[in-house]
């Protein structure tokens, strides 16, 4: 069965039996669609899913990395679909991380280190003595 754009669809009777009276089929508004990515960084996959609907809803799950497209999403949704319930989700599946791409923070590192010589003269003992109150002498 052909389709056509509803611009261009004719009236019609419901009852009128004449094929070249009757209107084309319209657009479905049920579907699936997946589509999938792989980069360097990782794997991307989105699934989206469409069922008639009297209102435009849509609903959209993302990984908490890519929240931030939501409004953008959202906007070209509605600015492209008139109505119905479309699900959109993301998924995200980072590239595993080698051995070498670990670095260690220099002076993050000193600075922990550091402290916790400070902290350390503070302690009287490093074991907890119940006679006193305190186990941390006073700065």
């Amino acid at each position: 069965t052909a389709t056509v754009p509803l611009s261009e669809m004719r009236e019609y009777n419901a009852g009128d039996t004449d094929q070249a009276t009757r209107p084309m089929m319209v657009y479905s508004m049920t579907a699936f669609s997946r589509c999938e990515l792989s980069t360097d960084r990782g794997n991307l996959a989105w699934e989206i899913r469409s069922v008639n609907h009297r209102y435009l809803e849509p609903s959209l799950r993302l990984p908490e990395a890519f929240r931030d497209l939501e409004g953008p999403l959202r906007e070209r949704l509605r600015k492209q679909l008139g109505r119905g319930k479309v699900e959109c989700t993301l998924r995200f599946n980072p590239a595993s991380q080698t051995a070498g791409s670990l670095a260690i923070n220099q002076p993050l590192v000193e600075q922990i280190v550091a402290a916790s010589q400070q902290l350390s003269l503070r302690l009287v003992n490093a074991a907890p003595n119940f006679e006193t109150k305190s186990h941390i002498s006073p700065a």
